[in-house]
């Protein structure tokens, strides 16, 4: 949390574990990444999760 990354760096990795992707045949877990941004409104302290791409909510701005 709160650390800077930079263009390339590994953030995370896809693979077939943990659930729904234990490498049980189903066809609908494929490998995948979960990864989510927030940023903390210093006026508030309150962290806020960003959906660029609008897939968690229709956008409002």
């Amino acid at each position: 949390m709160s650390q800077h990354v930079t263009a390339g760096q590994v953030l995370g990795w896809a693979g077939d574990t943990g659930p729904g992707g234990n490498g049980n045949g189903n066809a609908t877990a494929n490998t995948h990444l979960h990864i989510f941004f927030t940023r903390r409104d210093p006026s508030n302290n309150q962290f806020y999760f960003i959906d660029p791409y609008g897939i968690y909510a229709m956008p409002n701005c």
